[in-house]
């Protein structure tokens, strides 16, 4: 390991403690972007301090798929009340060039190759998810970062978002950062549609997507004004998107979650109202 992981003592909150053995598994993705590298800072403490707590140490491991099977590696330890970064470099010798390393916090040492994605033990809270902090630094020193985490998602599945954070200006530049995680290892590849929603059936773009991988899409100079509002759709895969933004070459960064369909839901079933929406968009524009 290098000298870039930094270990962080995070103060003890008192909490309600269940059994380590309630647990649901999720994973933190090292991405990667235009002109930067990615690191994950991941936290062997909970987010809210209303809901149960590890007392554990766990494994933090790192998994990706090489197109055919699983590998897995232990990392290192987290011990209980602390954090860790650890940064692409970090990986090097580890993870091939190519492939997305998704890191996370196992009780157990995992298989070194597996046909499915392997479900352990692990931490585990619902409001907020037990999240890490997924980050992007560019050669010039700045750095962008959520909250977040991956969930194995359902294939074939599919997206349907909307490119609200698209930064139209000479100085900057945009991508579409889609991430994907699915049960298998094999590969199989599909389609991102992006359409301007006045428009759903013409297509702006087409670009081919990976499954257990993160794509780089570019945005620019696929719409005349601000006033165009991107439809980002892929019927055979679901996946995370991002609006990333690079102003000057890197001297500034924005990472942007794009709003799914069920945030527009305050009351409810929200994930209903989302399967609702989609399916009235992809039912009524059926070339997206």
């Amino acid at each position: 390991m290098s000298n870039g992981i930094q270990i962080d003592k995070a103060l003890s909150i008192g909490m309600i403690l269940i059994s380590c053995s309630e647990i649901i598994m999720s994973f933190f993705p090292i991405i990667s972007a235009p002109g930067c590298n990615g690191w994950v800072t991941i936290y062997n403490f909970p987010p809210n301090n209303w809901e149960a707590a590890s007392t554990c140490s766990y494994n933090i491991t790192v998994t990706w798929s090489n197109g055919k099977y699983w590998n897995n590696k232990k990392i290192t330890e987290l011990s209980n009340d602390s954090a860790l970064t650890i940064n692409s470099s970090d990986l090097e010798g580890i993870v091939p060039a190519g492939y997305l390393p998704f890191l996370s916090l196992t009780r157990d040492l995992l298989p070194e190759r597996s046909d499915i994605l392997f479900s352990d033990t692990q931490p585990f809270t619902k409001v907020p998810s037990w999240r890490a902090t997924i980050g992007l630094t560019s050669e010039c020193g700045s750095s962008t970062s959520y909250q977040g985490e991956i969930d194995i998602l359902k294939a074939p599945g599919s997206c349907l978002s909307f490119g609200l954070m698209v930064q139209q200006h000479k100085l900057i530049e945009n991508h579409l950062i889609f991430i994907n995680l699915e049960s298998s290892p094999l590969k199989r590849s599909s389609s991102i549609k992006i359409s301007d929603c006045k428009q759903p059936n013409t297509h702006i773009l087409e670009y081919e997507i990976v499954n257990n991988s993160v794509s780089s899409i570019p945005l620019d100079n696929l719409f005349d004004s601000n006033e165009q509002l991107a439809l980002i759709t892929c019927r055979e895969m679901s996946g995370i998107p991002f609006i990333f933004s690079s102003y000057e070459s890197g001297k500034y960064l924005s990472l942007e979650h794009t709003h799914p369909p069920a945030s527009l839901c305050v009351h409810g079933d929200r994930w209903s109202v989302q399967r609702s929406m989609k399916n009235s968009w992809f039912s009524t524009h059926t070339s997206i």
